[in-house]
C-alpha cells in the first residue's frame, strides 16, 4: 500500500509541476526532486518505525538483530528498499509530467 501511495503522489506531483510551468522540466530537476522526495519518505518511515519500536518496547530485540550475524543482510535489504523507492518516485514524476503533456496536447487539439 505504501508503494502505491508513493507512486500516485509522485504522479500527481509531476502533473502539477508540468501544469504550473507549462514545460517539461529537465531530467536533472526530476532526479533532484525524486531525491528530495525519497529523503522525506525515508525520514517519515524511520520516524514511524522508531515510534512503533519504542511503543511496543522492542528496542532490545531490534538492537540484538542489528548486532547479530544478519547485519549485512538487513542493511542490504534496507538500502535496496530505499533505492526501489527512489526509482519508483522518479518514474512516477516522469509519468505525471507525461500525463500533463498529453492532457495539454488534447486541450490544444480540441481548440
Amino acid at each position: 500500500m505504501g508503494i502505491i501511495l508513493m507512486v500516485v503522489s509522485a504522479v500527481i506531483t509531476g502533473t502539477f509541476w508540468y501544469n504550473r510551468e507549462k514545460a517539461d522540466p529537465s531530467s536533472a530537476r526530476k532526479w533532484k526532486l525524486a531525491l528530495l522526495l525519497t529523503i522525506a519518505t525515508v525520514a517519515i518511515q524511520l520516524g514511524i518505525v522508531a515510534l512503533l519500536v519504542s511503543a511496543l518496547e522492542q528496542v532490545q530485540q531490534l538492537t540484538r538483530e542489528f548486532n547479530g550475524g544478519d547485519r549485512p543482510i538487513i542493511i542490504g535489504a534496507v538500502v535496496g528498499i530505499i533505492l526501489l523507492e527512489f526509482l519508483l518516485l522518479r518514474a512516477g514524476i516522469w509519468w505525471g509530467v507525461r500525463n500533463g503533456i498529453k492532457s495539454q496536447a488534447r486541450i490544444i487539439g480540441k481548440a
